[in-house]
């Protein structure tokens, strides 16, 4: 009878410590090792330039990273992380901590006419494998820090903006 008491409240003790996120660890050659918990993330700095068709810079274009994503509705869905306007220079520098599969930089014209017309927006994928190391990460999670090059970002002047021939 002991016996059985005490395996049942070893099983619940150990069902209920596994649930609150406590484990046993231990390696089969008697070393012990640390369990860590946490996502291993980087940084990641999305540079570039945006200009006319014609190669001019313009300022004042918001350039946003943005995950989108099909919703459990089966909508399409995203979910902003980051947004700069870029410079006179038409240079724009986004910092991230994730990039997935489905990440785009959105570059959009958001003050009309102030900056030499009004352009059409635009949607460009995030390619990963671009990313060139700058920095070595600090701590186990840390990965690092990256640099990813946006350039010839061109925009197009938007239709309604053009005068009739």
């Amino acid at each position: 009878m002991k016996v059985r008491f005490h395996r049942w409240y070893n099983t619940i003790l150990s069902t209920l410590l596994a649930l609150l996120g406590f484990e046993a660890c231990s390696s089969d050659n008697g070393e012990d090792y640390m369990e860590m918990y946490g996502v291993p993330y980087a940084t990641y700095h999305l540079k570039g330039q945006v200009t006319d068709e014609s190669g001019k810079p313009i300022e004042g274009i918001k350039t946003a990273v943005k995950y989108v994503y099909k919703g459990v509705s089966g909508k399409t869905e995203t979910w902003g992380i980051d947004s700069v306007m870029t410079d006179a220079n038409g240079q724009y520098m986004v910092t991230t901590f994730d990039i997935h599969q489905d990440t785009k930089l959105i570059v959009e014209d958001v003050d009309g006419e102030a900056n030499g017309g009004k352009y059409r927006s635009d949607t460009l994928s995030i390619d990963r494998s671009r990313a060139i190391k700058t920095a070595d990460g600090k701590g186990t999670w840390d990965e690092g820090t990256f640099d990813i090059h946006i350039d010839n970002i061109k925009m197009k002047k938007d239709e309604a903006d053009t005068p009739d021939a």
